[in-house]
C-alpha cells in the first residue's frame, strides 16, 4: 500500500505502472512511466526506495586526476586521488587540484608541516637521536633518515660515503624508536624486535658476527624489546618484563653480565628485572627502575656511576639518588638524571663543566645543575649536557669547542646557557660534539661540529647557534 500525494490510497499499483515523480516520492497509479537511471541528485531515481543509491556515482563522470569518485548528498565528490595529489577545495570540477611533495603544498590543504610533505601529507620527525659523528631522525611513516659520517655504514643506506643531509635508511617501514651510538645505529620495529647497522668490530650489530654492514641486519634472539640505547660501541635493549639485554664491547663490563669478555649477541644483565628506561655511554650502562631508583654498570674511573666509587663493575650497582629519577641520560664518562621534580643531577668526569654544577671537579655521587627547573628532557653528549624545559627553550652546559651548547659563542661553561634561538623543543640529544633537538611541531634542528655533514644543513661548516636540518 503506497500513499499517494492527494492523500488517497489506491492499493499498490499493477505491474508496470509504478511512478516516482520528481522529488522521488511515489506518485499516482496512473501510466506506465517506469524508473530512470539513478543519478546524484538527492533523489531516488530508480524507485529502490534508495536516495543517490549505489550507482548514482556512475553519472558524475571523470574528475580531474581522480582515481575513484562517488556521490554525497545530491553532490558528486572526489573519494580518492591519484598518487601525489590531493582534493583539498572539495570541489569535484576541478578535481584534485594541489599536487603534493612541498610544504607548501600541504599548507594548501590545511596541513602543517613541521619538516617534509609527501603525497599522503606530512611526514614530519617523532624522534631524534644523535651519534658520534652522526645523527638520525625517526619519521612519521615508520621510517628513519640519517646524515653525517658514514666511514662505516652508521647511516644504513647501503654506502660508505658522508651525507651532509638525511637519507633513507635502506628498508625500514615500521620502526618505533631508534638509537645513534658511536659509530652504529640501531631501530626498534614495532614488532618488537630489532635491527643494527655500521662498525660491528666489537660485535654491537648483535647478529653474531665481528663484520660491519651499511643496512640494517637484525640482531639475534630479541624479541618484545621495547626500548633501545646504543653506547660508542656496545648496545641494550629494555625487554617488555623489564628485563635488559646488551651486547658488543664489554672491557669494563659495560654488557653487565658478570664478565668482560665481548659478545656479538645479545646477554643478560644480571639483576635488572623491573627497569623502565636504560642509557648508554662511552664504556658504561644505566637503567631506570620502576620505583625510580637508578642502577649503573661498567666502567667508572670518574664516578660516573654514582655508587660513591672509582672501580668498575661488570653488575649493576645502586646509584646513590637524593630523589627518585623520571629520566636518564648518558655522556662518555659522566651520567645525569632527571628528577621527578624537574631538577636535574649529574655525576662522573667533569674536567669540561659537563656536570653544570659551576665547579670542574668530578663527582662520584649525583650533584644538582645550577638553576635548573621545570625540565622535560635531557640529552647528554660525549662531553657536553643539554635540558629541555616544558616552555620548550633549551639549555646546555660542558665542553663548547664547536658550538655544541648553541649559545652562538665559543668557550666552555660549567653552567647551564641558553641556546640562541630554539623554540619549541621537544626532545634533545647530544652527540660527540654536537647536538640536534625535535621541535614540538616535527622539524629538527642542530648545531655544533660538522665536519662530516653532522649538524644535516646541506654543509659542513661549524654552526654556533641551531639551524634547520634540510628535509630528506
Amino acid at each position: 500500500m503506497r500513499a499517494c500525494p492527494s492523500g488517497t490510497d489506491v492499493g499498490e499499483c499493477n505491474a508496470g505502472t509504478q511512478h516516482c515523480d520528481e522529488h522521488g516520492v511515489w506518485g499516482p497509479c496512473e501510466g506506465a512511466v517506469g524508473p530512470t537511471a539513478e543519478a546524484c541528485n538527492g533523489r531516488d531515481d530508480d524507485c529502490d526506495a534508495a536516495i543517490d543509491g549505489a550507482t548514482a556515482a556512475a553519472s558524475c563522470g571523470a574528475a580531474a586526476r581522480a582515481l575513484e569518485v562517488g556521490c554525497t548528498a545530491g553532490d558528486c565528490v572526489v573519494t580518492q586521488c591519484a598518487s601525489g595529489w590531493r582534493d583539498c577545495d572539495g570541489g569535484f570540477a576541478n578535481g584534485c587540484e594541489t599536487q603534493l611533495g612541498a610544504l607548501e603544498a600541504c599548507a594548501g590543504c590545511g596541513d602543517v608541516c613541521g619538516w617534509d610533505c609527501e603525497a599522503s601529507g606530512c611526514n614530519d620527525a617523532t624522534a631524534i637521536d644523535a651519534g658520534n659523528d652522526h645523527a638520525c631522525a625517526l619519521r612519521e611513516t615508520g621510517s628513519v633518515v640519517c646524515w653525517g659520517s658514514n666511514t662505516v655504514g652508521q647511516l644504513g643506506n647501503d654506502s660508505m660515503a658522508n651525507s651532509a643531509t638525511p637519507v633513507a635508511v635502506t628498508g625500514l617501514s615500521d620502526v618505533e624508536a631508534i638509537a645513534a651510538g658511536g659509530a652504529h645505529t640501531c631501530a626498534l620495529s614495532t614488532s618488537g624486535t630489532v635491527r643494527c647497522w655500521g662498525d660491528n668490530s666489537s660485535g654491537q650489530l648483535g647478529n653474531g658476527s665481528m663484520m660491519r654492514s651499511p643496512v640494517p641486519v637484525p640482531v639475534t634472539g630479541l624479541t618484545e624489546v621495547q626500548a633501545i640505547a646504543a653506547g660508542s660501541a656496545h648496545t641494550c635493549a629494555l625487554l617488555g618484563g623489564g628485563g635488559v639485554r646488551c651486547w658488543g664491547a664489554n672491557r669494563s663490563g659495560q654488557l653487565g653480565n658478570g664478565s668482560t669478555t665481548l659478545s656479538a649477541s645479545p646477554v643478560s644483565v644480571s639483576g635488572i628485572t623491573t627497569a623502565r628506561a636504560i642509557a648508554l655511554g662511552g664504556a658504561h650502562s644505566c637503567a631506570l627502575i620502576a620505583d625510580g631508583s637508578m642502577r649503573c654498570w661498567g666502567a667508572n674511573g670518574s664516578g660516573q656511576l654514582g655508587d660513591d666509587a672509582v672501580s668498575s663493575s661488570s653488575v649493576p650497582v645502586s646509584v646513590d639518588l637524593p630523589s627518585t629519577a623520571a629520566a636518564v641520560t648518558t655522556g662518555d664518562v659522566h651520567t645525569c638524571a632527571l628528577s621527578s621534580t624537574g631538577t636535574v643531577l649529574c655525576w662522573g668526569e667533569n674536567s669540561d663543566g659537563q656536570l653544570g654544577d659551576g665547579s670542574l671537579s668530578s663527582r662520584r655521587v649525583p650533584t644538582a645543575v645550577i638553576g635548573l627547573s621545570d625540565v622535560q628532557g635531557i640529552g647528554a653528549g660525549a662531553y657536553h649536557t643539554c635540558a629541555v624545559l616544558a616552555g620548550g627553550s633549551a639549555l646546555c652546559w660542558g665542553l663548547n669547542t664547536h658550538g655544541q651548547l648553541g649559545s652562538d659563542v665559543i668557550g666552555t661553561s660549567s653552567t647551564p646557557v641558553a641556546v640562541a634561538a630554539l623554540s619549541g623543543g621537544n626532545e634533545i640529544s647530544g652527540g660527540g660534539n654536537h647536538t640536534c633537538a625535535l621541535r614540538a611541531s616535527g622539524g629538527v634542528a642542530c648545531w655544533g661540529r660538522n665536519h662530516a655533514g653532522q649538524v644535516g644543513d646541506g654543509s659542513t661548516m661549524n654552526r654556533l647557534e641551531p639551524v634547520a636540518v634540510i628535509a630528506p
